[in-house]
């Protein structure tokens, strides 16, 4: 038996502030990063019936600052916000369209006067001052969780703003935001699985707001919202007894403590308001709801299970592997291993108040009915009724949900989120870490109790058949953008000013921490030691991939059904599974790998195994039915999705005919190829160059001896190929079109080829650029295409450096929003290209956030020999960020225009966008360029 139990004591320091803030504090020390979070108990559930959408709402306005962040005079713009407040009241209350009208452009004009005091993402600036990543915030229906990870030397300054930022909050901007929450209510809408999903949740739960209360909102409360209301849900919540800090990462508990107390006291306790108590009934036998949502069918069962907490969370995360899970040795993974029907599988859902098992079936595309199907998911479902498996099967299982929870530890992130769900469904620290021992103590009379118990009768089925639903959208409202006018705050300029602990990079010593071995020509070992627990990862990375040989992502999949010559596929899956290793495949355009996960204790017999799959696969035709009809779907997908038809535009884009998608293999051929060609193509494969990338502990000498005896069959004779196709590049502007009619949103993609070639000493200068043009929240694009003129949910930009092959450095953008915004969207990122606005005070920032970041950019130990690998690929002989982080203190904003006027001023651009052509006005988009209308089969190939 392997020792699992390495890492299951996940120390939390827990106190609680006089004023009732509840601290969660995890300390660990493998890398230079602190993530930090804020979370308030219950989000969405406690949104007022008729005005739903509510908590989503506040969580973006609470990234817009309070009477000290974000205004340059407060006094001055509360006059202007004041009157915003009841012109919003006066608009919920009138139902006349051109009334409405008046009503909204008195508002705009009322914001643009508030506008002229407001400094646009100031706290985002702020906190990228201090080096922060990841800045976010998130809602789900039983809390709002605001958060992001910085550097350890700024812990007190991260505390200063997190507990400043909530005081006295002001929803200036208010307008523009609210059509940011209608672009991603649009968003949701264009994904097929959002309908499907919450129709189905309006009548699992009836009456809990689990069901009831879109996180989003209703349209019709989007529509009319509610200043008031929001500022009422904020008074009512937002109060530190209803609220904790949660950190971890790099910082010592003791020191911070004082630190803590002293920023966090100054909240004001409040007494809360009784919570509603919802009862939800047992399902009466079997209730059934009909719909149509996706194009092909698909079946949904919800089945009542326990809330966050209980004691059978452990069983149920087991039984729910054992019908299927990553190994694909589940009762349910059989069935479409087996080809019976296109696909298996479930989801547990366990919430603070209550829980579900969702459980969700795809018939066969031809010939299968729902009910068909069904029978046959709840037929594998009674066989575990019965305790019709045995022991091993279920030691393994159990096993391979340790491994995962062990690798939840290594994450920082994943740490905090398991703090926030405990402190929002109260629920003792202990109990929940300990969730891997209950795991291991369950046994067969367990598991045969609680699947009776849970997956009886009363259940609710929802059958889709193929179909789109209606789609309800948010139509573009009359206004004209209300542009911040501010430059910095008094606080923000005191805040930057305020002294700092120098940071402490913690750089990449690449001779010392990546072990590298030549095994025999061209064939090298990259061991990293994993400082955490004892669980490997070993890719096996072949130097050949999809453009070299389009019959690789067929084999990869065909890999992952196969058996060897002494092992059925279900031996085979069983013999891994029993190890708790997984194993996967996937192939990139110059890559083909093979990716291994378990306990170094495991390696040597996982090695063997792999070596045999490799070595000799048997592919037989059922799993060649699997490939295709997968296959068959993700392209029946690209056909009806409107993020699949951009993407496949956006790679015609860039590579014209040398497409990946116009040359991999049809379907039509996957059907007929004999499997001799893929033996013959795998062979192929093995004969380039190999990189062995292992993460764990057992001795070099080892690891290289059982990789020459299991992998090494064949000697490599080959280098490593490279995607040599040149990206494309216009003589002028183009418009690159594929209609939709039926999506709400567009999805537009630029391209600039600057023709520069790479140049690794321009990397500060691009960085220093992509910061200021495009890549982060405080970015032109985002502010002037979202922030101000709310013209999509999603604006971002980014200039790369060429690559090493050859290609030249390229700018792309991307933008998602409202079909009858498309014109105004492209219009207003021309102008940036065109004439890139000067804004020379951000300078220091953004130097000061480049340093800060590159300081706190150590990779991650499971990454870290691919990593390491990929600087050397691109000529660094040390830790890239060493140079960088000297180069940063140079930088000018002559650094910037610059590297405008080089790489994108006066360059031709293509557009490729993707949506409805009517509701984009093509006359108006030609002023963009040739407008090329491309259909599918212009872009893909079947």
């Amino acid at each position: 038996g392997t020792t699992l139990f390495a890492q299951t004591n996940i120390p939390v320091t827990r106190f609680t502030l006089p004023n009732g803030l509840q601290v969660w504090l995890h300390e660990d020390h493998t890398r230079p990063e602190i993530f930090g979070a804020i979370v308030v108990n219950g989000g969405a559930k406690l949104d007022e019936a008729d005005a739903t959408g509510m908590a989503h709402y506040l969580e973006h306005m609470l990234f817009k600052g309070n009477h000290e962040i974000g205004t340059t005079d407060y006094a001055s713009e509360k006059i202007y916000l004041d009157k915003i407040d009841s012109l919003y009241e006066q608009l919920g209350k009138t139902t006349d369209k051109d009334q409405r009208k008046i009503i909204q452009l008195a508002i705009n004009e009322q914001n643009k006067l508030a506008a002229s005091y407001a400094v646009s993402n100031e706290l985002n600036s702020l906190l990228n001052s201090i080096g922060s990543k990841n800045i976010n915030a998130f809602t789900t229906h039983d809390k709002v969780v605001y958060h992001n990870s910085f550097p350890p030397h700024q812990v007190e300054k991260w505390l200063k703003l997190y507990s400043h930022r909530f005081m006295n909050p002001v929803f200036r901007l208010f307008q523009s935001e609210l059509e940011t929450v209608y672009e991603e209510k649009n968003r949701a809408v264009d994904d097929m699985s959002y309908r499907l999903i919450s129709d189905f949740e309006k009548s699992f739960y009836k009456v809990h707001p689990y069901g009831q209360r879109d996180i989003l909102g209703e349209v019709e409360h989007l529509k009319n919202p509610s200043l008031i209301t929001v500022y009422r849900y904020f008074n009512t919540y937002y109060v530190p007894n209803n609220m904790a800090l949660v950190m971890s990462g790099d910082f010592h508990s003791e020191t911070i403590r004082p630190l803590i107390e002293e920023k966090f006291s100054s909240w004001q306790y409040k007494e809360l308001p009784p919570r509603p108590i919802y009862e939800e009934k047992p399902f009466g036998g079997k209730e059934i709801i009909r719909g149509r949502y996706v194009p092909v069918k698909v079946g949904l069962v919800g089945y009542r299970t326990v809330p966050m907490g209980h004691p059978d969370e452990a069983s149920l995360l087991v039984i729910n592997d054992m019908l299927s899970n990553q190994n694909e040795t589940g009762l349910w993974d059989k069935l479409s291993l087996e080809n019976k029907l296109m696909y298996a599988g479930m989801e547990t859902d366990i919430q603070v108040d209550y829980g579900k098992t969702m459980l969700f079936f795809v018939p066969k595309i031809v010939g299968q009915s729902l009910k068909r199907a069904e029978s046959l998911v709840m037929e594998q479902l009674d066989k575990l009724k019965r305790g019709d498996f045995d022991d091993a099967f279920l030691e393994s299982i159990k096993l391979n949900l340790i491994r995962q929870y062990q690798l939840g530890y290594e994450s920082n992130y994943r740490k905090a989120m398991m703090m926030a769900d405990a402190f929002v469904s109260n629920t003792c620290w202990e109990d929940l870490v300990g969730i891997p021992e209950k795991i291991q103590a369950i046994d067969k009379t367990t598991i045969i109790q609680k699947a009776n118990q849970y997956f009886g009768e009363n259940r609710l089925i929802l059958y889709s058949k193929m179909g789109f639903p209606k789609k309800n959208k948010l139509d573009k409202p009359p206004f004209t953008p209300a542009l911040a006018k501010g430059k910095e705050s008094a606080y923000g300029k005191s805040f930057r000013e305020a002294p700092e602990p120098d940071a402490i990079p913690r750089y990449v010593n690449i001779n010392s921490e990546v072990t590298t071995l030549q095994v025999k020509p061209l064939v090298t070992i990259h061991q990293v030691k994993n400082p955490v627990n004892n669980i490997f990862n070993l890719e096996v990375r072949y130097g050949t991939g999809r453009l070299i040989d389009e019959k690789l992502p067929m084999l990869g999949t065909m890999l992952k059904y196969a058996g060897t010559d002494n092992l059925s596929r279900d031996d085979f899956k069983r013999e891994l599974g029993n190890l708790a290793t997984t194993y996967d495949f996937y192939t990139s355009d110059v890559n083909f790998s093979m990716q291994l996960q378990g306990f170094d204790a495991n390696l040597k017999e996982s090695l063997l195994l792999a070596g045999q799959l490799i070595g000799k696969p048997l592919f037989n035709e059922k799993g060649r039915k699997n490939a295709v009809s997968f296959e068959r779907f993700e392209r029946r997908m690209e056909k009806k999705d409107i993020n699949e038809k951009s993407f496949l535009l956006s790679q015609y884009q860039q590579f014209g005919e040398a497409s990946y998608y116009l040359n991999r293999m049809a379907v039509k051929e996957m059907k007929k190829i004999p499997f001799d060609e893929l033996t013959a193509s795998l062979q192929q494969v093995r004969q380039h160059e190999i990189r062995i990338f292992y993460t764990g502990n057992l001795p070099a000498d080892s690891v290289q001896k059982w990789v020459e005896n299991y992998l090494l069959t064949i000697q490599p004779t080959l280098p490593s190929r490279k995607d040599v196709r040149p990206l494309r590049k216009t003589s002028e502007n183009e418009l690159l079109l594929v209609n939709d009619k039926k999506a709400v949103q567009s999805q537009l993609y630029l391209l600039i080829n600057s023709g520069i070639p790479r140049n690794p000493d321009k990397q500060p200068n691009i960085s220093a650029f992509n910061q200021y043009f495009g890549s982060d929240m405080s970015s032109l694009v985002f502010q002037e295409i979202r922030e101000f003129r709310s013209l999509a949910y999603s604006a971002s930009a980014r200039l790369f450096n060429g690559s090493v092959e050859g290609n030249p450095a390229f700018l792309s953008a991307y933008i998602g929003c409202q079909a009858d915004k498309t014109y105004s969207a492209m219009e207003t990122m021309t102008a940036l290209i065109h004439d890139l606005p000067q804004k020379p005070e951000q300078i220091d920032i953004i130097k000061k956030s480049l340093a800060q970041s590159s300081a706190m950019a150590r990779p991650f130990f499971r990454q870290l020999g691919q990593t390491v690998y990929n600087w050397q690929w691109n000529g660094y002989e040390q830790d890239p960020n060493i140079g960088w982080v000297k180069a940063y203190e140079n930088l000018t904003f002559d650094s910037i225009t610059d590297t405008w006027k080089n790489y994108i001023y006066q360059q031709p651009i293509s557009f490729a966008v993707a949506g409805d052509k009517k509701k984009m006005k093509p006359e108006q988009l030609s002023t963009f360029g040739t407008i090329k209308e491309l259909k599918l089969s212009d872009i893909r190939k079947k």
